[in-house]
């Protein structure tokens, strides 16, 4: 074989799989933007909008950080607590008042945390 020929295969095999790797990363992109957790970045003060008044385990992907003067304000953050997704226990109570209604929101994205929200009035 010829010293041309070599180098053409190894560069199609350099082309191909730079090529697979752009594509690769191309779809993780797309996937995180399209599905991602865009409820993630939420902290005290700002308002989610969740597909439904009910944030579930069906809706809570699909919750949002959304401005506060919108319509789609459903709820507003009371507090963020970061390193859990037990949305059961008692890392929300700290937020309110003793009887007073509030969500949980769980996430495992950034670390896993906690979103505890107040619906906001109607």
């Amino acid at each position: 074989m010829h010293e041309a020929e070599r180098g053409s295969v190894a560069f199609k095999v350099t082309i191909h799989i730079l090529l697979a790797l752009a594509i690769g990363i191309s779809v993780l992109a797309a996937k995180e933007f399209l599905f991602g957790d865009k409820a993630g970045g939420a902290r005290a003060g700002d308002c989610v909008h969740g597909t439904s008044r009910e944030i579930t385990a069906g809706t809570a992907a699909r919750a949002e950080v959304v401005p506060c003067d919108s319509a789609e304000a459903d709820y507003e953050v009371a507090g963020r607590v970061n390193g859990t997704t037990d949305a059961d226990g008692p890392a929300c109570d700290t937020f309110f008042s003793e009887g007073e209604k509030f969500i949980v929101y769980s996430s495992t994205g950034n670390g896993g945390y906690l979103l505890c929200l107040r619906p906001r009035a109607s």
